[in-house]
């Protein structure tokens, strides 16, 4: 749709032609067929100017004939002076091209012509009186190519035609810029081409209907019609006859089209015979009160800027916006709907049952398919009992409407349902339920093959569960993978090894995929974590050690819900900073009590992608402190080799913070509840051979973990969990490897497992320098 009417020529056209008049040249020419040798004239270019009231710069009448040349330039100064009139059968004016018609006085008109002709190329119409007209017609045919037409005064319409008149305009633009100006006026069945043409009323509306007979309005090749107070095309409700109103070639009408301004009629009567067809890609977009039918076809559009009222729509291949604004609108169809491939295009505030949405009413009956579009504007959403009415059916509901793309509002995904309802089996309804194909031998016990079905007592019914949208797992599945991405513990930062007396650079990668469910098992999550974190010692003072580390993660997550199998995939990336202190009562740390304390701080970046939805991002944070302690027991000793058994207790705190997130359908996520303390108590198994001057140490490890229990979003106010158990239990195991005096490396496994089907898996590998 255009934003602003287009302007062929508009200024640049009345700029470059209007007004180099000398007002020495004051004249008027005049061709009477009545009058031997007065019956032809031929100016030459120039100016004519004439001051008088009434006073025509070019009139032909009685036959009489004027044919200009090129740049020829008309100018009238009083009242009701047309700058060319042409009157009477036989009657021609031509003027040439680059040719120019001013008129200044009230009442006057650019062009009049009575019971006459007038054809022009590349002429600029231009009147600013009050009353005066751009094109006065009577009986008459106008033809203008390239041409522009603009009256300024109160109430001067752009062109007016009665009688019959016909009226074709070929890349021509018409505007009328006073108050209470129409860009043009058709009486008494006067007809209205316009191709490729603008008529355009700045401050009133495009086009009035009045008097009787049939009147056609035809636009084409890009034509526009379009009202400044709202109103495209009038019909006074006096007359009579047939209105047809007709678009084709990518044409468009931006108003409404009624009965008179401002005025909402009851149902579409006999009295509105006005028919409007759209096709080759047309537009309308307004409201109507008094069209009796609707067609919209290839690829056409209605887009609706208030309620309204047809007596039968047909679309094919088109598609039909109710609304478009600020409000919701309904469309009432008095006769029957007919679609053919169409696309329904509603919105609304998804809620319960009471939801404010557009809404579309068939009095009569429903033929053919549709697609159906429903978009959230601002819906919490909630769980439906009976449903949101979206399309209701008098008659008979034989259409078959299908939901295209997907419908969310909150955590609820919204199916479209046919009946269901007592007293409303044709209508269509968006709940928050799957759809059901119903039992045919329910429906007809008689069908063959279909058992008699014994009478049993009734039961209460069962409500559906709502139906949870994928989105909100993937939401917490990047929560989740947030607080745990940075987490580690000493032995997966340096190993069981110690580096001597000397300070130790080291990094490791690690790996995990984790996999949950959320909401009792709705809908099934999974994510894929990896990271990497470097580190070094800063100050080492005996068997302490100081120093500083950095981190950098991803996070791919995914859910699926096992009721729609709709999926939707997140994406984390985090970077972290943290610093770390460790104590060993020996400095071999083969015996002894150690102690290892961290603090991070981790910031996110967190997307979100639904099927047929749009990407989501938003900003996450965490800062995390750790405090781990163990005492390891050599429990044998041989010559090369030792075995050693390291109980540990591991105590952290994690504070977690996601910006408030605002989706493109409304959907607010905030209020997230994450983290806090959690604990591991576990024991380490390992042991070590030496050969070489290298010593390889594997490791086997099991731990219980417990978890603050809480891992929660909200969504428009109601708040969803992942079922992350509180207790888990890890099973681990690895190697380590210590190379000469400088190098070590250590590599391991680890599964965890919970209840409600909870599983992680991990691995990673390290490398440590001393220096």
């Amino acid at each position: 749709m255009r934003s602003a009417p287009p302007r062929h020529l508009l200024a640049a056209s009345l700029a470059g032609i209007l007004f180099h008049i000398p007002l020495a040249m004051a004249q008027h020419v005049v061709a009477d067929g009545s009058i031997a040798g007065e019956d032809f004239k031929m100016p030459a270019a120039g100016d004519y100017v004439t001051t008088d009231p009434a006073q025509h710069a070019f009139h032909a009448l009685n036959g009489g004939m004027i044919f200009g040349d090129d740049g020829i330039h008309l100018s009238t100064q009083g009242e009701k002076a047309a700058g060319v009139r042409v009157e009477g059968a036989g009657s021609a004016v031509f003027l040439g091209r680059s040719s120019s018609i001013l008129t200044t006085g009230d009442g006057a008109a650019g062009i009049a012509a009575v019971a006459a002709g007038f054809d022009g190329t590349q002429i600029a119409i231009e009147t600013r009186g009050d009353a005066a007209r751009g094109v006065d017609l009577d009986n008459a045919q106008l033809a203008l190519s390239q041409a522009t037409v603009q009256t300024s005064g109160n109430a001067a319409h752009g062109i007016v035609a009665t009688g019959g008149s016909h009226v074709q305009l070929q890349r021509t633009d018409v505007m009328a810029l006073g108050a209470g100006a129409w860009g043009a006026v058709l009486r008494d069945a006067s007809q209205l081409q316009l191709d490729g043409t603008v008529v355009f009323s700045e401050k009133h509306g495009a086009v009035r209907i009045e008097g009787s007979g049939d009147t056609r309005i035809e636009l084409s090749n890009g034509a526009f019609l379009y009202g400044g107070n709202g109103t495209a095309v009038s019909r006074d409700p006096a007359a009579t006859g047939r209105v047809d109103v007709v678009l084709s070639g990518g044409s468009e009408i931006r108003g409404d089209i009624v009965s008179a301004p401002g005025v909402t009629s009851s149902p579409v009567g006999a009295a509105a015979d006005l028919h409007v067809r759209l096709s080759g890609a047309s537009t309308w977009t307004g409201r109507s009160d008094a069209v009796r039918s609707l067609w919209l076809e290839n690829g056409s559009t209605w887009a609706l800027s208030g309620d309204s009222r047809v007596g039968s729509l047909d679309v094919r291949s088109s598609a039909l916006h109710l609304s478009e604004g600020a409000r919701f609108n309904s469309l009432t169809v008095e006769g029957d709907l007919h679609t053919e491939d169409a696309h329904l295009y509603f919105r609304g505030a998804l809620e319960g049952d009471d939801s404010a949405v557009d809404r579309l009413h068939v009095v009569g009956d429903t033929h053919g398919d549709a697609r159906v579009y429903v978009s959230n504007v601002g819906g919490v959403g909630a769980a439906t009992l009976e449903g949101i009415t979206v399309i209701q059916v008098d008659g008979r509901s034989d259409a078959s409407y299908t939901l295209a793309g997907r419908t969310v509002a909150g955590t609820n995904e919204y199916f479209l349902h046919k009946g269901g309802v007592a007293g409303g089996e044709g209508n269509w309804y968006l709940r928050s339920e799957l759809p059901t194909t119903p039992d045919p031998c329910q429906v007809d016990p008689l069908v063959p093959g279909c058992a008699p079905i014994e009478p049993v007592d009734p039961v209460d019914p069962v409500t559906p569960p709502s139906v949870l949208r994928p989105e909100a797992g993937v939401y917490l599945a990047n929560q989740i993978a947030a607080l745990g991405m940075f987490s580690h513990r000493l032995s997966d930062r340096l190993g069981s090894l110690d580096g001597g007396d000397a300070r130790n650079a080291w990094a490791r990668v690690g790996h995990g995929q984790a996999n949950f469910t959320v909401v009792g098992g709705q809908l099934l999550a999974n994510g894929n974590t990896s990271v990497l974190q470097i580190g070094t010692d800063l100050l080492r003072r005996g068997n302490a050690a100081a120093g500083v580390m950095l981190g950098s993660g991803r996070a791919d997550s995914s859910a699926v819900s096992d009721l729609t199998g709709y999926s939707a995939k997140g994406r984390v990336r985090g970077s972290a900073v943290g610093v770390y202190g460790t104590w060993l009562q020996e400095a071999d740390g083969t015996r002894g009590a150690y102690v290892d304390a961290t603090l991070q701080y981790g910031r996110f970046d967190n997307r979100v992608q639904g099927i047929g939805l749009a990407p989501e991002h938003y900003d996450s944070r965490m800062a995390s402190a750790s405090l781990e302690t163990g005492y390891t027991f050599n429990v044998w000793q041989g010559a090369a080799s030792a075995l050693y058994v390291q109980p540990q207790l591991q105590l952290s705190h994690v504070d977690f913070r996601a910006d408030r997130h605002v989706e493109s359908n409304g959907t607010v996520i905030d209020h997230a509840d994450a983290g806090g303390l959690s604990g591991r108590l576990g024991v380490r198994v390992f042991g070590h051979g030496t050969a070489a001057g290298n010593t390889v140490q594997p490791y086997l490890g099991v731990n219980w973990l417990r978890g603050s229990g809480t891992s929660t979003l909200q969504f428009n106010g109601d708040t969803l969990g992942a079922d992350v158990p509180r207790n888990r239990y890890e099973v681990q195991a690895g190697a380590e490897l210590k190379l000469g005096q400088r190098w070590g490396a250590w590599g391991g496994l680890s599964v965890q497992r919970g209840d409600r089907g909870y599983r992680n898996v991990g691995g990673q590998v390290g490398l440590r320098m001393a220096w």
